[in-house]
């Protein structure tokens, strides 16, 4: 397991941040290994959206699907995997 645990400090108000961050066609932007992000469902982003991540890794790229777990403006942001060869939860808060 890969843990990154980091601090920055953004000069934006918490929902500008919470705003960017939650846009998931610009993981890409901040996230350097993903190579594309998409959504796939419509509608206001909340818990159980899904997505489609491209992943850039060593061996080549791969795709993951996944879903939002918890999405609460503008504090908590967190997504998981549901398939593809590796697992991911990431939650920002």
């Amino acid at each position: 397991m890969i843990k990154i645990d980091r601090e920055i400090v953004v000069a934006r108000p918490p929902e500008a941040v919470f705003d960017y961050l939650a846009d998931v066609e610009r993981f890409p932007q901040w996230q350097p290994a993903i190579e594309r992000a998409e959504r796939l469902t419509p509608g206001p982003l909340a818990a159980g959206s899904g997505l489609r991540l491209v992943i850039r890794a060593p061996t080549g790229s791969f795709e993951l699907t996944g879903e939002m777990v918890t999405v609460e403006r503008p504090t908590v942001l967190a997504v998981r995997t549901l398939t593809g060869p590796a697992g991911v939860d990431a939650r920002w808060a």
